[in-house]
């Protein structure tokens, strides 16, 4: 059921987008008064095609990774008759050539604006950024934090939740020089924390950022009763049971989770003699914990999960939720900060201080497709929003082939009083077409390297 999730939001993902991206080319140039003679959502064979009374081909073909929206005279060796001169692409003005380029990229950033004003409007649940534990010697620790705090503030953005922190310092790190967070002590103290950009712009989209800065998120203290017990691991092998209530173990008192946890990781491979209560009943069992390696790092598990009362969380969440003409602003707001993180994010990775392991390719997106579905409609539907965001400016710059392409070709073509050759135009494709193929085989191998590790 997961794979068919994954790859049914994969391709309604694609889908979505690419619709809206052709429908601004197909869309403009008709106002244009340029002749649409095609319009494709997927690219390959058409699988269906009908003609409409408009005189356009509708197709649907079978590859989702695209689309197209053919013109007449929209290439420099299409054949255009003398009566229809004045509907041809390469006859229309240049300004008027630039708008039907630019409509792809823009509506698919409009379309960012539209999801993310209805996310805004219905609102989206969080846990508050309270602080847990501080790593000793971390970069947090370093920069003063404690235990107890409450982010208030990353930048000048308002933080309400776990997920704006995160989403603000990645955003923050690439937009902004420096990152400045407000916090609210344990006093009621409002005092200011900086983190440094370099560490937060090695993060990679497989680590955790959060735990690589010191930062543990407050976990309200559970008592130690077992929802699950995993079969064949030590915990089941030594004859605990979902239920179970630990009291001691090795004869110390225990009342927490995080204490019970703590224990178990500083006792591997040692039996430890546990006292639980079963139904009323004392009983005594002895397990001994095991140690195995995770991404290189020693864990030590004994196969169990906590049981979590959903009340205990309460009063921790948080809906963040706006008014429709607040929820609008915030819309351009998000969709602004997101577009200036791409085109920040592409020049920091050209200038190596930002990892290409940041990149996603198919792999990455079908994974994020999937989870974001699977947590939920709003969740899919700010996926969607962030992801159209990046389409329109990835649209955007200045390679053949792209719609950044054609706008620099109409802006020479503007400079000179003339278009460039075709032997030229022939060239900077192909130039184009290297660019994206080496591209797409970079992020193809990042996918595969998130693969294996």
């Amino acid at each position: 059921m997961t794979i068919i999730t994954y790859a049914l939001a994969f391709i309604v993902t694609l889908l979505v987008l690419v619709s809206i991206h052709e429908f601004g080319h197909f869309w403009v140039a008709r106002k244009m008064g340029v002749k649409v003679l095609r319009f494709s959502i997927g690219m390959g064979k058409p699988l269906w095609s009908k003609t409409g009374k408009d005189g356009v081909e509708y197709v649907i073909a079978p590859i989702p990774l695209g689309g197209y929206v053919k013109m007449l005279g929209d290439q420099p060796d299409d054949p255009v008759s003398e009566e229809e001169k004045h509907q041809a692409f390469n006859h229309a003005s240049i300004p008027a050539r630039a708008a039907i380029v630019l409509a792809g990229p823009i509506f698919n950033l409009l379309l960012a604006i539209i999801l993310l004003w209805v996310v805004n409007l219905v609102g989206t649940n969080g846990l508050m950024p309270l602080v847990g534990e501080v790593t000793s010697g971390s970069v947090a620790e370093q920069a003063g934090f404690q235990q107890g705090d409450e982010i208030l503030m990353v930048g000048d953005k308002k933080t309400p939740t776990w997920a704006n922190v995160h989403y603000y310092l990645l955003t923050q790190a690439i937009n902004s020089d420096q990152i400045l967070l407000k916090v609210r002590q344990k006093d009621g103290r409002e005092v200011s924390h900086q983190l440094p950009i370099a560490f937060i712009l090695k993060y990679e989209k497989n680590k955790r950022l959060l735990k690589s800065l010191g930062l543990q998120p407050f976990i309200p203290k559970l008592p130690i009763i077992l929802a699950e017990v995993v079969a064949g691991k030590p915990a089941a092998l030594g004859g605990l049971k979902a239920g179970d209530k630990i009291i001691t173990i090795n004869q110390q008192p225990l009342q927490y989770w995080q204490e019970f946890s703590t224990f178990i990781e500083k006792h591997a491979d040692q039996p430890l003699t546990m006292k639980i209560e079963r139904k009323g009943q004392t009983l005594t069992k002895v397990i001994t914990p095991q140690s195995q390696l995770i991404d290189g790092k020693k864990v030590v598990r004994i196969g169990v999960r906590a049981k979590v009362d959903k009340d205990l969380w309460k009063p921790y969440q948080r809906k963040v939720q706006y008014g429709i003409i607040d929820a609008f602003h915030k819309s351009i707001d998000q969709t602004i900060d997101f577009s200036l993180m791409v085109v920040n994010g592409i020049k920091k990775m050209l200038n190596k201080e930002l990892s290409v392991m940041n990149m996603g390719g198919p792999v990455t997106i079908i994974q994020a497709a999937g989870q974001n579905a699977q947590s939920g409609l709003v969740s899919f539907i700010f996926f969607l929003a962030m992801f159209s965001v990046n389409l329109g400016v990835i649209n955007l710059l200045p390679i053949p082939v792209l719609d950044g392409g054609h706008l620099l070709f109409l802006v020479i073509e503007a400079i000179k009083g003339r278009p460039l050759s075709e032997k030229m135009m022939e060239y900077t494709q192909m130039f184009g077409m290297m660019i994206i193929a080496s591209l797409m085989l970079l992020v193809f191998s990042v996918d595969i390297i998130r693969l294996i590790e």
